[in-house]
């Protein structure tokens, strides 16, 4: 199965997928109410249109991620569609914890099941930060979407950020 990694290069130099800065495209839906608006920063967007079978007319996933130091550092996934509202106002409130890094994809196979033995280098990379591909946690019924790991200055709380789709349609990130 495709996976496609995630590399992280300091300063923005015009790629779709990134750390920092304003969003492309807004949400046309928040998973928080709009008083939280000023609760919730903008993280990253990685382009993912074409990417992930199951979701063929998503140009985004991001991520925001409360701005108030000490908060739970699980952030919130958001689903762009590719028809989404253009950000023109770039007014979006941002994570000032966060620089400008680029991210670029790195199309790699990977195994139908997770390698064994643990802590070989299969099993070990397996853990990456990546787009798709197989599931390291393997949970049952669960649309495995996206791992993040805490690089290019994000903070997890010394996580890794899995995101899925629950059995019931609905985006979902947790902490593992």
């Amino acid at each position: 199965m495709n996976a496609y990694y995630l590399k992280f290069s300091k300063g923005h130099s015009g790629s779709e997928s990134r750390i920092g800065g304003q969003p492309t495209l807004l949400p046309s839906e928040k998973p928080w109410t709009e008083v939280e608006n000023d609760v919730w920063g903008f993280l990253l967007q990685i382009a993912v249109q074409g990417l992930i079978h199951e979701l063929p007319e998503i140009a985004y996933i991001q991520l925001y991620q409360s701005v108030f130091e000490g908060d739970d550092p699980c952030p919130e996934a958001i689903l762009i569609g590719q028809n989404s509202k253009i950000n023109e106002e770039l007014n979006v409130l941002t994570s000032a914890r966060v620089g400008n890094w680029d991210i670029t994809l790195e199309k790699k196979e990977e195994p139908d099941e997770v390698p064994k033995p643990a802590m070989s280098p299969a099993y070990i990379e397996i853990f990456s930060s990546k787009i798709g591909g197989l599931d390291p946690y393997e949970k049952d019924g669960y649309t495995f979407l996206a791992q993040i790991g805490e690089e290019g200055d994000l903070n997890f709380g010394g996580m890794m950020c899995s995101i899925y789709i629950d059995p019931y349609g609905e985006i979902i990130t947790e902490l593992n």
